[in-house]
């Protein structure tokens, strides 16, 4: 896929050093990569710079066909790494473009599994790439200007409603996806014959649409308020947006999202295979996949789950709250002195999946209680609630203060659950703390 390019400068620079002045000293080898521009950051390379005592020579480029006619136009190990479309490693496999990577020196193990697409990255048993960052083309959106539970919905996202508030990121297969899950199709069987029928759905967006284009057209018309949406958009677009304004953010839609994923393998070219694969290797180790994961350029998921750790500085652990025998694992494994329940699934978005909700909400409740119920000293367990649990107010006729003795009164879904969930810590034999929370405006 297309990523944002950062703007370029130039420079002007002697070929050799001035008399009287030290030269800089030179790296002993020097590596070629041909990449995306996530991967150009000097805060990315840096570290491995330093370490091999190597200089990475890095080659931007934007979609795979620009890659493979620079390839084509190149001499025989010119080049040595390539980052490309994970769906795209098939192609240059059969052009014969990849070197095979040493599989003892990838931590696969510690990849998240959906997103290691063996079949595109792997033939034959033998490994010629690896994913090392993933995201989302969905829907990004400017939060101040449009309604959040709005964008849960596709269809309204690209409706008469913000018809000329809306940009399409003009990538369109992921645009496509988007058009095809919207409409009931499964994006892995669409064929030709599927075209047509979602032909109306791709002429109503373009109809809505205030501009279609490249990413940085895109990008800048969110930033600058020239349109509210994003069609195909994502975390990797508004990431490096947010810190100007927080307002600026995405979600993925109750029908879904199209993943995109990159991989970087050694080009079977090059004359320096081991120094490249060892390229590869810190790319996707975990200090590598944390300034990979939030590049200048674009930020991403990491692959590697043990990025977490170098990111936030603090042992993260995985599990699926919805299943009692992983959370009854993970427990056990830590043995904590405490609890602190945060996980939930927050209105506007439990009205759209209303049993994975109470799945999430009241039965992960049950099953963390369950679990620190049968450690041989149990841990004091901090429940997150919300004053949803009371329900509405009038500030006009009950002006009392709220209190854990004010009836609970719940009016909708989320305020239910999260009552559901208060009853069962309550009724726990653990030394328990409810907090009833309530919402922030700012």
């Amino acid at each position: 896929m297309t990523k944002p390019t950062p703007p370029r400068r130039v420079q002007i620079a002697t070929a050799t050093c001035l008399a009287l002045l030290p030269c800089a000293a030179q790296a002993a080898e020097s590596l070629n990569a041909l990449v995306w521009c996530d991967h150009t950051d000097p805060a990315l390379i840096e570290p491995f710079e330093t370490a091999n005592d190597v200089k990475v020579n890095r080659r931007e480029y934007e979609g795979t066909a620009t890659a493979l006619a620079l390839l084509e136009q190149s001499r025989p190990g010119d080049w040595d790494v390539l980052v490309i479309d994970s769906i795209d490693v098939p192609r240059v496999i059969d052009a014969g473009l990849m070197a095979e990577l040493p599989r003892d020196q990838l931590p696969l193990d510690d990849f998240f599994g959906t997103v290691e697409m063996k079949d595109s990255t792997s033939r034959d048993g033998k490994i010629y790439a690896v994913t090392d960052k993933f995201g989302y083309n969905t829907i990004s959106f400017n939060s101040d200007k449009v309604d959040p539970a709005d964008m849960q919905d596709m269809a309204t996202a690209w409706s008469d409603k913000y018809k000329d508030r809306i940009a399409i990121y003009d990538y369109y297969i992921p645009v496509m996806g988007l058009v095809a899950i919207a409409d009931g199709f499964k994006t892995a069987e669409l064929t030709a014959d599927d075209l047509p029928a979602l032909k109306k759905t791709l002429f109503t967006m373009k109809e809505n649409a205030r501009s279609v284009g490249e990413v940085v057209a895109s990008q800048t018309a969110l930033a600058t308020g020239e349109v509210d949406i994003v069609v195909g958009g994502g975390e990797w677009l508004t990431a490096v947006l947010a810190e100007e304004n927080p307002n600026l953010t995405w979600t993925i839609p109750d029908q879904g999202a199209v993943r995109w994923s990159e991989a970087i393998g050694v080009l079977a070219a090059s004359e320096k295979k081991d120094l490249a694969a060892k390229f590869v290797e810190y790319i996707v180790s975990p200090e590598g996949q944390a300034r990979l994961a939030t590049s200048s350029c674009y930020w991403g998921m990491p692959a590697n789950r043990k990025a977490a750790a170098e990111l936030s500085g603090v042992e993260v652990r995985y599990a699926d709250l919805t299943d009692p025998a992983a959370i009854e694992r993970l427990v056990a494994e830590v043995a904590p002195t405490a609890i602190v329940h945060l996980a939930a699934v927050i209105a506007p978005f439990c009205y759209g999946r209303r049993a994975l909700a109470r799945k999430v909400n009241v039965g992960g409740t049950a099953n963390l209680l369950a679990a620190a119920a049968k450690l041989p000293t149990p841990p004091r367990f901090a429940h997150a609630s919300s004053i949803a649990v009371y329900g509405p107010r009038n500030p006009y006729t009950v002006t009392g203060v709220l209190s854990a003795d004010t009836p609970a009164t719940p009016a909708d879904l989320y305020g239910s659950q999260k009552l559901a969930a208060e009853e069962l810590v309550r009724s726990s034999d653990l030394d328990w703390s409810v907090l009833r929370l309530g919402g922030v405006i700012s």
